[in-house]
């Protein structure tokens, strides 16, 4: 009888001895899943502000463009005449009405949204 408690003994060391170690391994597990957690959580705070950011500044671009595409419309259409057309008040008679250049580079103004645009990647690609 003495001899099958000394058994059942070792036997419940070893089995609480196994559980001991379960739980530190379990233990380790949760500690690991929290970093991996932790860590995505910061990549995916930053890969949507990354987003943010470029999304209002393609926003920004649309509206700028649009802005300046109307401004030289406008432009071009005062400036426009027909054959036979009156002049403006006061304007003396015998001059021309005077008319935009045909030389006029409309992809000048587009150069400084293409250096905001760069100034912003590189602004991205640091952070």
């Amino acid at each position: 009888m003495l001899k099958l408690r000394r058994d059942s003994s070792q036997r419940s060391t070893v089995i609480q001895s196994g559980l001991n170690t379960t739980q530190k391994d379990i233990q380790a597990l949760t500690q690991r899943v929290g970093a991996v957690v932790s860590d995505a959580q910061g990549e995916s705070k930053t890969r949507f502000a990354r987003l943010r950011k470029e999304q209002n500044s393609q926003a920004m671009m649309s509206m700028m463009i649009g802005m300046m595409t109307q401004t030289q419309i406008q432009k071009q259409l005062a400036g426009h005449t027909h054959d036979g057309a009156t002049l403006p008040k006061g304007a003396p008679s015998g001059t021309a009405p005077t008319l935009l250049s045909s030389s006029d580079n409309s992809m000048l103004m587009m150069l400084p949204m293409m250096m905001m645009d760069l100034g912003q990647e590189e602004a991205m690609t640091t952070t």
